[in-house]
């Protein structure tokens, strides 16, 4: 469960709107924020600075203990710090592009946290298009891996919170060759992910979530994966990223660094070890 929450904060209003999407889990009885606030080296707080941060907080759920810390140093190193010192179970932190990662270079705050955080991501983009701060629909983007299914887990957990409806999104490739029965390969495949899954589909819907599976065999999963945010309106996408560098092991043009860079939604982002095909 996420129990305690490390946001970054850099003092702009922007910045703050994640903690909108954040209310349904900070509203548990056992949840907790860290507010962390990193400045230059060398650069003391100015005196006498207003803090319009502080009625910010005082909105949230009067019950949830927050914890506030000053730093200064490199941002993205100070917020991989204090996720481990804290022992944070979700980093939650806006991406200042209009298209999620799109408009950052390599090495910005938000990849290099991606790269290297042991924690989950919660990535928002402040231009998102969705007028909600609450995830109604959530696309988990399922490559067929055990270590994809991570993302699920995580999301089994944010969906009761929320009441939102899941969808499960599996693409594969095309392959026109018949099985020895006549049966095509991609209408075999598509079974098989339906199967592999019916356990947790059944767990999510025995907590009162909606489900929905949607198996496409396509050219393009990256592409497919972003039609499908439109198309079904989602608010949050949750993916796995593969390796132990993370970001830093995809190669440009990659499914999750496509749909990482390009989505028009927050995103929820674990890192984990590459898998075998469950």
């Amino acid at each position: 469960m996420f129990q305690k929450i490390l946001v970054p904060l850099d003092g702009s209003e922007l910045a703050s709107r994640v903690l909108d999407y954040l209310e349904p889990v900070l509203a548990l009885e056992a949840a907790s924020l860290v507010v962390l606030r990193v400045r230059p080296k060398g650069t003391p707080s100015p005196e006498g600075e207003s803090d319009p941060l502080a009625a910010r907080l005082a909105s949230l759920n009067p019950k949830t203990p927050i914890k506030r810390i000053e730093r200064q140093g490199d941002p993205a190193a100070e917020i991989l710090a204090a996720a481990e010192e804290e022992g944070a179970s979700l980093v939650a932190l806006s991406t200042h592009g209009r298209t999620g990662l799109a408009r950052l270079v390599r090495g910005s705050v938000a990849e290099r946290v991606l790269r290297n955080a042991q924690t989950p991501v919660l990535l928002v983009n402040p231009f998102t298009e969705s007028t909600s701060s609450r995830f109604e629909r959530i696309l988990v983007a399922l490559d067929g891996s055990a270590g994809s299914l991570e993302a699920l887990d995580l999301v089994s957990q944010l969906a009761p919170l929320y009441r939102a409806e899941v969808v499960l999104f599996h693409v594969g490739n095309p392959d026109y060759r018949l099985t020895e029965a006549g049966e095509r390969q991609e209408d075999v495949r598509a079974s098989e992910f339906r199967s592999s899954i019916a356990p947790q589909v059944a767990r999510l819907e025995a907590s009162g979530v909606k489900v929905k599976v949607e198996v496409l065999v396509e050219f393009g999963p990256s592409g497919q994966i972003l039609a499908a945010v439109q198309r079904e309106g989602i608010d949050l996408v949750a993916l796995t990223t593969h390796g132990r560098a993370g970001v830093s092991r995809w190669i440009y043009g990659s499914v999750a660094e496509a749909v990482i860079r390009e989505c028009r939604v927050p995103l929820l982002v674990k890192r984990v070890e590459a898998s075998p095909r469950a």
